[in-house]
């Protein structure tokens, strides 16, 4: 077996690993978060006999602080290690796990103060959407704005370019979840860049003052996608917009 063989077939083996490492990462990511929300509703409105949230004396104890301790403590291992399984595979699910609990309650630390149950806290639903789509790109092999394209370096530079165009014009736009699904797809961010701005965006506020028509259409669309967000994110995280309670 000569050398280039073997360096083929480190290198499948390599993918594998990451491959699969990835997506237990996504899984214990996505579980997590599943399971950390079930047991904060249930702590909101369920039985009496659910536990309570976790005190320290008149301290809360948020569950960001036990995320951020796994993030760091795996984060570490992970960059100073070699790791074969199984302990490269716990490392993985104990880094999704620690993830999840921190982007749970990305409102707190936004807004430094608790809004888990406002109608702020569905920023946190946001984020970890948007984390969970960004990384399954990353897991599937998606190369970031569109340099895994072969063919000629004009081809390639031109699909860069176009990329790099629609990502831009959808944030302008306020189109953020568009921008960063367009960072792999760029047909998303192309079809993003194209509509018509979202009110309070810098393109809506630049060329839109004198155009109330386009700004009328981009806040019909903008109402439309809110609309379907807020009874999407509440039949996921929880309904928000209430007073915030412990979580």
């Amino acid at each position: 077996m000569n050398y280039a063989t073997v360096a083929a077939a480190e290198a499948t083996h390599a993918s594998s690993l990451d491959e699969r490492l990835g997506l237990l990462l996504l899984g214990s990511f996505l579980v997590t978060f599943l399971v950390t929300r079930l047991w904060v509703r249930m702590q909101r409105s369920g039985p009496d006999w659910w536990p309570s949230s976790l005190t320290s004396g008149d301290t809360h104890v948020h569950h960001l602080v036990p995320g951020i301790f796994l993030v760091l403590i795996t984060g570490f291992l992970g960059i100073v290690g070699h790791w074969v399984s199984p302990w490269a595979d716990l490392i993985a699910i104990a880094f999704g796990a620690g993830a999840a609990l921190t982007l749970d309650e990305y409102a707190l630390w936004l807004h430094l103060e608790d809004v888990y149950w406002a109608e702020e806290g569905r920023r946190s639903v946001d984020v970890i959407v948007f984390a969970l789509v960004f990384g399954l790109f990353v897991v599937v092999g998606s190369a970031p704005f569109g340099t895994g394209q072969t063919g000629s370096s004009l081809f390639v530079v031109s699909a860069i370019v176009i990329d790099v165009v629609g990502v831009t014009l959808s944030a302008l736009k306020g189109k953020h979840y568009m921008a960063g699904i367009g960072i792999f797809a760029p047909g998303v961010a192309m079809f993003g860049g194209l509509r018509a701005a979202r009110p309070g965006s810098w393109w809506a506020r630049r060329f839109y003052s004198k155009h109330p028509g386009r700004l009328e259409k981009g806040r019909r669309r903008a109402d439309r996608w809110s609309a379907r967000r807020t009874r999407w994110w509440d039949l996921i995280g929880g309904k928000h917009g209430e007073p915030p309670s412990d979580g």
